[in-house]
């Protein structure tokens, strides 16, 4: 006979409150208040000259994030958001232009597409992988289609190598938005963000290395670097200022997106444990895993082979085919939260439904930039159907965030535990759901 669910009122599985995952030691308030002792909180210049680059932390901050994640080019800013921003700005595109983007990602990665008068076009995603689906990919590439933006979801890298040799022979410029992914690896062994033509990663309190607020650029093309360089801080009073920068002076209509000194010296100290910070996330993903594999009707995290995942979420697809006795996704978190698993997230994002993108409501009367296409195309756009991201964010997905706590190997063995009784439980809450107890 089973215990009661905690939801029954039986007893919680967990009794314990998890300690919040924090990397923070002694070492980021030295480098913090040495910053503060110095009077240099921030030493750029929106102006031409040595300072127009930033100061010493924020240049010896982008040295050696490019030095451990094997990149050509760092640049630090603010803000992830401001990243994209400054990413989409550097391409130049034409307004009108088209852009392929996920669904499921943070609405920043597709309202950045639009600041600059491009039209998001959103994919599905891979039913295994929650990133964007290949097949989806090539099917809405057109003429219109200028760039791809992919999002390395959930801290697995997506399908990079494939999408980036589609884009080439497409002549399309290939973005990773890699914010939950540092350090996770391809079947190749290369680094999210690395292969594309440029990408980068967020620096988010709630990431696995963080400075509060903040993100970097990563890229191999020089040309391009010297563009977001120039757009992260007001790079229109630059140009003109040297032939080099004269160049390319269209479309650097900049803003102020500097990362402060002191945020560059915490980074500094994050970079150091970051590779730790991942490790511990990857392991108790991984343990995770293994103890929920047998679950009937639970499908655990996929990692393709080879790859290495990051574990930013753990996230679950709810397979009813396979077991009839599964309640809905709500009956099932109500009763895992009850039984104590911590940071449980039920769906995700689609954001194609957002009234922004399907109502193309951008900017003024006519919702400019989509004002710039052809009626036919605009309806085309607002009816985007995505069956798998639908499926999944209103019915079929849910997730444990594991950089909300530190969830060490006893703790993984309790939420294993909870789930066990939840799952011994299924019929009992399936009937329950549908009395509507």
């Amino acid at each position: 006979m089973t215990s009661p669910l905690a939801v029954h009122g039986g007893t919680p599985t967990i009794k314990k409150d998890f300690s919040k995952f924090n990397t923070f030691d002694d070492k980021e308030i030295v480098a913090a208040s040495n910053v503060l002792k110095s009077g240099n909180l921030s030493s750029y210049l929106g102006a031409p000259g040595e300072k127009f680059y930033g100061g010493e932390q924020v240049l010896r901050f982008e040295n050696e994030f490019a030095e451990v994640f094997k990149v050509k080019n760092a640049i630090s800013v603010n803000s992830w958001t401001s990243g994209l921003w400054a990413i989409i700005g550097a391409l130049d595109l034409e307004p009108g232009s088209e852009v392929l983007v996920s669904s499921w990602t943070m609405a920043a990665t597709a309202t950045t597409i639009l600041h600059w008068g491009l039209i998001p076009v959103f994919t599905d995603i891979n039913p295994l992988t929650f990133n964007m689906d290949f097949e989806d990919i090539c099917k809405k590439t057109t003429k219109r289609t200028q760039a791809i933006v992919s999002p390395d979801i959930f801290g697995l890298s997506a399908e990079n190598i494939k999408i980036k040799d589609w884009c080439e022979a497409n002549n399309l410029i290939f973005i990773s938005d890699s914010a939950q992914s540092p350090l996770a690896t391809d079947g190749d062994g290369n680094f999210t963000s690395t292969v594309c033509h440029i990408g980068g990663f967020s620096l988010n309190y709630h990431k696995h290395m963080h400075v509060g607020e903040g993100g970097v650029v990563v890229t191999s093309d020089d040309k391009l670097a010297e563009r977001v360089k120039m757009l992260r801080n007001h790079g229109e009073v630059a140009v003109g200022f040297g032939n080099d920068f004269q160049k390319r002076q269209r479309g650097i209509l900049g803003m102020n997106l500097r990362l402060g000194e002191i945020e560059a010296a915490i980074g500094r100290v994050q970079l150091k444990k970051v590779q730790q910070a991942v490790i511990s996330r990857r392991e108790a993903g991984l343990h995770l895993n293994q103890l929920l594999s047998n679950l009937s009707g639970l499908k655990t995290v996929h990692i393709p082979d080879n790859y290495e995942h990051s574990f930013y979420v753990s996230g679950f697809v709810l397979d009813y085919v396979e077991n009839n006795q599964l309640p809905t996704r709500e009956t099932l978190l109500l009763a895992l939260k009850a039984e104590g698993v911590p940071a449980l997230m039920g769906g995700y994002q689609n954001i194609h439904k957002l009234p922004l993108f399907a109502g193309q409501l951008a900017i003024g009367e006519t919702g400019w930039p989509y004002s710039l296409l052809e009626n036919r195309r605009r309806e085309e756009i607002s009816k985007t159907k995505l069956p798998t991201a639908e499926s999944y964010h209103d019915k079929l997905f849910f997730g444990i965030n594991l950089c909300a706590h530190n969830y060490d190997q006893g703790e993984i063995n309790l939420i294993s535990k909870a789930f066990l009784k939840v799952w011994e439980n299924l019929s009992l809450l399936k009937s329950t759901s549908k009395n509507g107890n």
